[in-house]
């Protein structure tokens, strides 16, 4: 969560994966004047810095989401913003931005993971 979604902490990779208008409703920020910067700002991020941030929230939720079958009693997909919703904004974000372009995404699963077991050739880890 610190690394992925705190406004409060300047840290917005997540905001990266969702539209502008849908960054308000993941909360966590310090005060409506920061809510208004942020969403107002997303708009303005080039593609490049777009794909980063994004890459980096899928990475980061990625971990947090592989711990869900060996530790449930953690349960990931409630106590932190990255849930299997969350992976499927930022992976379809990043094929929205890398559209056109001779980049493959065939290696990021359209599934969030469950497990860090990697299955070679399965969608769903």
């Amino acid at each position: 969560n610190q690394q992925t979604w705190m406004p409060q902490m300047r840290q917005f990779d997540l905001g990266f994966c969702y539209p502008s208008d849908e960054v308000e409703g993941l909360g966590g920020f310090a005060n409506d004047k920061q809510r208004k910067w942020l969403v107002n700002a997303l708009k303005d991020v080039k593609d490049a810095e777009t794909v980063q941030a994004t890459l980096t929230a899928l990475v980061q939720c990625g971990g947090a989401l592989s711990l869900r079958s060996g530790f449930p009693h953690l349960d990931v997909d409630k106590t932190t913003v990255c849930n299997a919703n969350a992976w499927k904004k930022c992976r379809a974000m990043l094929e929205k931005k890398l559209k056109g372009k001779s980049a493959s995404l065939s290696w990021i699963p359209e599934k969030a993971p469950k497990s860090p077991v990697l299955k070679a050739g399965k969608e769903e880890l």
